[in-house]
């Protein structure tokens, strides 16, 4: 079989990142709580600068959404014997013959009440890999509308067990 590249919209997943942030907030909202008492003798809780310095984040967020894109392009390679996602310098390969099953779902929860949000997810020995649909789903699309659908169709051309 012929190898193949695509290149999807997937969301970010940030996890590790946004754990840190808050971890970060937290603390320097104590900091600046103790730096208060000590220096200038104020005593102010430190919940109270944590709900300023949220309030704060949200609006910078809010108004400088597009510097914080929630998006980006995966690239998947299809070799002859194993498959490779590359996220900017990121790369990860797996074989074939690690693969269990390729699982696609769409995702309904609060926040994406109705169709358009999907999930594919790699399940391989040892490890999963889990990409989620970065089309916006507010346009309610099917899934052989989104681009993760290429990736799935291509797995079950290569005889990889789908659900």
């Amino acid at each position: 079989m012929e190898d193949k590249k695509f290149e999807v919209c997937v969301e970010r997943m940030n996890r590790i990142q946004t754990f840190f942030v808050c971890m970060v907030v937290i603390l320097v909202a104590y900091g600046i709580s103790a730096f208060l008492e000590r220096v200038a003798g104020i005593k102010v809780k430190g919940e109270i600068i944590l709900l300023f310095l949220v309030a704060i984040i949200c609006f910078l967020l809010a108004k400088f959404e597009k510097f914080f894109p929630t998006t980006e392009i995966l690239e998947v390679v299809f070799d002859a014997d194993q498959v490779t996602f590359i996220r900017r310098k990121r790369k990860r390969s797996i074989f074939y013959r690690d693969i269990k099953e390729v699982e696609k779902m769409m995702i309904i929860n609060r926040y994406h009440s109705d169709k358009g949000y999907y999930r594919v997810k790699i399940k391989a020995k040892g490890c999963t890999y889990a990409m989620y649909s970065g089309e916006d789903s507010n346009a309610r699309l099917d899934f052989a509308e989104v681009g993760l659908s290429k990736i799935y169709a291509e797995f079950q051309n290569r005889d990889v067990k789908c659900c």
